[in-house]
């Protein structure tokens, strides 16, 4: 079923953080759009998240008498994105998490051992996404979203959460409003008292009809002087005068660890020279890895305000690790000093079907930033690293074990 819409639940006047819901679904390319399809959006349960809309208005400036800003006109456009949430896997070994779409569209290749692990190895291949944002009476549609950076973090005595940032080549809002008229079954053309409030490429629902198979509409065009949305496909069911009219978001299918139980932060270690007579694990108070993608796109083609195209250049894996140090093991202190190269492999849980596994099968270590050496307590290091390539795309493997 569709979620119902609503103007602010039990605070009309206080749009509440965490009632917000974020989904996506796949594009089958930049510019197609999911026609009145959002049946399939998946969720993804969020900390914090922001969707910002850039629109550039040069200045034009000739040779008038007067010292005046007298023009301004539409230049390039686009949207930046980011959200944070708790790393949820799928609580049974093999199953992908609530972000495996994402990672799969984020250029990375998908590969499942059933009731083993579920994989992910670069592959350099971007997919588009449509992504949507619930603010309870307003809904936010993302097109053609890009993903341009990912970040697994943990910290002791915290879950561990990643970071997911983006792009997108523009956005579309619908608000609520209400049908002016009866429509029947099949009619595309709707009357309604503030067409203004609902933009082309946002997706809506009616109160009586939320589309065949709870799919939405996806709204094509729209005439603020006639107070009309052309909407497709046609409608469902008939439709009465002052139903009303607003987002759809319908209830987004939720991957990963339904019960909610994220990747405890206090159960991560790291592992250098893995599988080598020279292998040694150490337990992680924090850290991150950093997958950041350099993605270049169209817009400055003349005639195109929004990109059609973007182009992959790069993709730069990084990470930072802090550790605690036994007696045995302060050797390690050394590492990074002539830029050591090694394999490692970060472990982020430690139940069957709730584990996320990190490998960088060849790093660079930096010297150490800092080795805390306090009056009470274990010796702390901090150390980050670059992952390097051996035969191209293979940097990093991602698994869900």
């Amino acid at each position: 079923m569709s979620r119902p819409f609503s103007l602010g639940g039990s605070f009309p006047d206080q749009s509440l953080g965490r009632m917000q819901r974020w989904g996506y679904i796949k594009q089958t390319a930049i510019g197609t759009k999911p026609t009145g399809n959002l049946a399939s959006t998946q969720e993804v349960k969020i900390l914090e998240g922001n969707c910002a809309e850039t629109k550039e208005r040069p200045e034009r400036l000739d040779k008038r008498p007067t010292l005046s800003l007298l023009e301004r006109f539409d230049g390039k456009r686009g949207v930046t994105w980011q959200f944070t949430g708790y790393l949820l896997p799928d609580g049974t070994a093999g199953n992908a998490p609530d972000v495996g779409e994402m990672l799969d569209a984020a250029g990375f290749a998908e590969v499942n051992t059933p009731g083993v692990r579920q994989r992910y190895t670069p592959d350099s291949i971007l997919e588009a996404m449509l992504i949507t944002n619930d603010t309870e009476g307003i809904g936010q549609y993302v097109h053609d979203a890009i993903v341009n950076k990912l970040m697994f973090a943990w910290d002791g005595g915290d879950a561990c959460k990643l970071t997911v940032e983006g792009i997108g080549s523009y956005k579309s809002q619908a608000g609520v409003t209400q049908t002016d008229g009866a429509f029947v079954i099949t009619d595309t053309v709707i009357a309604v008292d503030d067409a203004g409030v609902i933009e082309v490429d946002s997706y809506v629902q009616f109160a009586t009809d939320a589309g065949g198979s709870n799919a939405g509409y996806r709204v094509t065009a729209r005439d603020t002087g006639l107070n009309t949305i052309t909407i497709s496909p046609g409608l469902a069911t008939n439709v009465a005068d002052n139903t009303a009219v607003g987002p759809i978001f319908n209830t987004l299918t939720a991957l990963g660890d339904t019960n909610g139980n994220p990747i405890d932060g206090n159960s991560g270690s790291v592992t250098f020279a893995v599988g080598s007579p020279f292998e040694f694990t150490l337990p992680t108070v924090s850290g991150s890895v950093t997958v950041d993608m350099t993605i270049a796109d169209n817009r400055d083609d003349f005639g195109d305000d929004k990109y059609s195209a973007v182009y992959y250049e790069r993709r730069r894996v990084t990470g930072e690790i802090t550790c605690k140090l036994t007696k045995a093991q302060q050797a390690v202190l050394f590492l990074g000093r002539d830029n050591t190269q090694t394999d490692i492999r970060i472990t982020l849980g430690d139940n069957a079907g709730k584990t996320c596994e990190i490998t960088i099968p060849f790093a660079e270590l930096n010297p150490p930033e800092s080795a805390d050496i306090p009056e009470e307590g274990a010796v702390m290091l901090t150390f980050s690293f670059v992952a390097l390539g051996t035969t191209g795309d293979n940097e990093v493997q991602i698994d869900f074990e």
